[in-house]
């Protein structure tokens, strides 16, 4: 057997303490946060779906968008990658208020669907081994198999009362549940996993906790002799700490190196509030760090653990403003501030990558704001420095990085990850892991090792023992009897939040995730409307039978069926058809309610809907022709001629979520248009140069002046400039193919040599 030799902590002459080998699966190679290497891509959820941008490591403001799956309302993304590099093979995308989708991404400029899986409100995904983790908001935490990794097989739901964020160290997951505070599952057995522990962060009853978002870090134990002056063998206590983040409240240490026994170890203040104005705490991230000795004397080299922690305050005129503000969490009942940087305006969640830039390891936070993708060089942990936003992506709601495990050596599944070079030795199996992680908490010096009792748990053991089917809800027969009267909101479904608000635990109006809607529509095709956002990414013109530049009802049904075939199979499932606005949402719930709406639209009984079965509902024809003529005029070109005669069309009906779509790429300039188009050389564009079918010249000379000059590519390019991938195709031929051949190559789109030969050189 073996243990990480990299690691500085697991091989060490000193002795460890009991809690190093039998509370830590890293040092058993499960892998850690502190050996995470970024590789060569990111994906970036935007209002409109998930950006695949290659990453320029040496220079992040060069990375290049490749591409785009129209998907609105995305609240996570995580990434499953390939064992051995750490590339990216599937990315999960949590659509918010909708469900879970798996985007098959091992050709990265083509991304695609390949399914969906419906759910109430999923806030966070991790994925461990062949397992999914979702954190479902009230519809709990669902775990999924994804050993198949294009299919999602949903296999247990544990409930909660509002998960917002997990985080998995086999054999544990870790939620940050809301009112519920910080919750333990263990999850060796994923289809029956088994609440171990909950914890409330505020140690007040009369304040209500809000924990939104979580890191784990495990501390091993480190010398003390640079500090104390002598020559002993003084350590710092080893622990496993969880730093959970409550949207109110702040920053709260949790010692959960026994999980049964988590004990809440900063704030030390009786709940006594933190908030101070309009201040909400968005993310946190924990990593350790080795601080280099300053080269003119002065501090010592030494390591240090660090939280990055994301606030955002309500200013006095309604604007957002953002910032990080870094602890030294060395000393988790004492963290001290080290470093406070802005970040941005209204901002989402935080993101920590390393990227290893010879000779030089660099850590770089990514945060998603209404101004794109920040970055912020943490490198140096007592300064941290503002870089250049990511190109291109003018604003932004979650962004995952490509990542490569340097010290996971067995997967949570068992399956050995990197070979041993030393004859004899071998990693440690699954079971062996196991064993040593279950040492009794009695054997470790912990007192208590049991289910605590109190903070919702007697709610959590009651909801358990009704809900027999175990599908997170009490729903159908279950419903029957003295839990009625728990249901407020009358839907014949019960909650662990109402029944946690029946039985008097939580003070709180809170029952389920919201339709995700602005408050500024005027009607359901409005730019953000929900109509709108379920057609986004679609071509009408495909299901133009007789290329009259409208749609009649059935062929506009035929595009919503497309709409809703995310697999692109010609059948709509039940998940897939709960994406669909109105009463079909309700059909994500589940269970019996969810099974008798499906049945009266299934005629064959075959567990999917066909084309032939599918019906667009009323209120959606009625709100997409709003002229009630029977049609749904698309935008049709406009030529010379129709100036001349003044035959101007009415404004299309296809609701659209951008105004203009230009087959061009983000920051492209005019040079550029003009080097690769202007055949002549006369510093015009014509339509026959640019080789573009009719639609897409059209949407450059809309009123068909028989080309574009140098100004009218100077407005287009600088509104491309400006707006980004928002006014780009998403399909990546359609933004880098220059001369229009149907491939792309290599001098069409400037790589760094690393992601030129991952994306190019197979299609060659």
């Amino acid at each position: 057997m073996t243990m990480i030799h990299h690691q500085m902590h697991t091989v060490r002459p000193a002795s460890r303490s009991c809690v190093e080998c039998h509370r830590s699966p890293a040092t058993w190679g499960i892998g850690s946060e502190n050996f995470r290497l970024a590789r060569q891509l990111a994906f970036v959820a935007d209002e409109r779906g998930v950006e695949v941008v290659a990453l320029n490591r040496a220079a992040l403001a060069s990375s290049v968008p490749l591409a785009k799956v129209a998907l609105p309302d995305v609240t996570a993304l995580e990434i499953l990658a390939e064992d051995h590099q750490g590339f990216a093979q599937f990315v999960y995308a949590a659509e918010g208020g909708r469900g879970v989708h798996a985007l098959d991404v091992r050709d990265p400029a083509h991304p695609k669907r390949t399914d969906f899986e419906a759910s109430v409100g999923p806030r966070d995904l991790e994925v461990a081994g062949e397992h999914l983790f979702v954190a479902d908001g009230v519809g709990g935490l669902r775990i999924y198999s994804v050993e198949d990794p294009g299919e999602l097989e949903l296999l247990s739901v544990v409930p909660m009362f509002d998960a917002a964020s997990v985080h998995v160290q086999w054999p544990w997951a870790y939620v940050a549940d809301g009112p519920g505070g910080l919750v333990i599952v263990d999850v060796r057995a994923p289809i029956a996993p088994k609440v171990v522990s909950t914890t409330k962060l505020n140690a007040n009853i009369n304040v209500l906790d809000a924990a939104v978002d979580l890191d784990l870090l495990f501390q091993y134990s480190r010398p003390l002799v640079g500090e104390m002056g002598g020559d002993d063998e003084s350590r710092t206590e080893a622990r496993n700490i969880a730093a959970v983040v409550d949207l109110d409240r702040g920053l709260f240490m949790v010692d959960v190196t026994e999980p049964s026994a988590p004990e809440v170890i900063f704030p030390r203040d009786n709940g006594r509030t933190r908030r101070a104005g309009n201040r909400f705490y968005r993310g946190i991230e924990v990593a350790s760090h080795v601080d280099l000795a300053e080269a003119q004397g002065g501090s010592k080299t030494r390591e240090r653990d660090y939280a990055y922690l994301l606030t955002e305050r309500i200013q006095g005129d309604g604007d957002s403003a953002s910032t990080l503000q870094v602890f030294d969490i060395s000393n988790p009942v004492r963290p001290s501030s080290v470093a406070s940087l802005r970040a941005g305006d209204a901002t989402e969640m935080l993101t920590l990558a390393t990227f290893y830039n010879t000779p030089f390891l660099q850590k770089i936070l990514f945060y998603p704001s209404d101004e794109g993708v920040g970055t912020i060089d943490v490198t140096i942990s007592a300064e941290p420095t503002e870089l250049a936003n990511l190109p291109g992506i003018p604003s932004a709601y979650v962004i995952a990085v490509e990542e490569f495990p340097l010290d996971a050596m067995r997967s949570p599944n068992g399956d050995a990850l990197k070979d041993v070079s030393h004859e004899g030795s071998r990693w440690m199996y699954l079971s062996e892991i196991e064993r040593v992680l279950s040492v009794p908490a009695e054997e470790l010096g912990y007192e208590e090792a049991s289910v605590d009792e109190g903070h919702g748990m007697t709610a959590r053991l009651h909801f358990a023992r009704v809900d027999r089917d175990r599908n997170g809800w009490i729903d159908g027969k279950e419903y029957e009897g003295a839990v009625v009267a728990a249901d407020k909101n009358k839907d014949e479904r019960v909650t662990l939040t109402e029944l946690a608000e029946f039985a008097g635990v939580f003070d709180m109006d809170f029952t389920e995730a919201a339709e995700p809607e602005s408050v500024f529509l005027q009607t359901r095709v409005d730019e953000d409307g929900d109509i709108t956002r379920l057609l986004d990414g679609l071509n009408p013109y495909e299901f133009d039978g007789d290329d009259n530049y409208a749609l009649d009802r059935e062929e506009t049904e035929s595009a919503f069926f497309a709409a809703l075939d995310l697999d692109g199979d010609r059948r709509v499932t039940r998940s897939e058809l709960s994406r669909h606005p109105g009463n079909r949402r309700r059909m994500r719930y589940g269970g019996a309610e969810a099974e008798a709406l499906f049945r009266k639209e299934e005629q064959a009984r075959d567990g999917s809907l066909s084309r032939r079965e599918f019906r667009l509902l009323d209120d959606e024809w009625t709100a997409i022709d709003s002229d009630g003529d029977g049609l749904v005029r698309l935008r049709r070109p406009l030529s010379a001629q129709d100036l001349r005669d003044g035959n101007i069309p009415a404004p299309p009906e296809w609701p659209r979520r951008r105004p203009v779509v230009y087959p061009l790429p983000p920051g492209v300039t005019s040079e550029q248009v003009l080097a690769a188009w202007d055949v002549d050389g006369d510093g015009r564009l014509s339509k026959r140069e640019a080789k573009f079918d009719e639609l897409l010249w059209n949407q450059l000379d809309p009123r068909d002046s028989g080309g574009l000059s140098r100004d009218a590519l100077d407005r287009i390019t600088g509104r491309v400039l400006q707006q980004g991938v928002n006014l780009c195709s998403d399909d990546f031929e359609a933004r880098w193919d220059w001369d229009r051949d149907g491939r792309v190559e290599a001098d069409e789109l400037e790589l760094p040599l690393w992601i030129e030969r991952r994306l190019l050189e197979s299609k060659r």
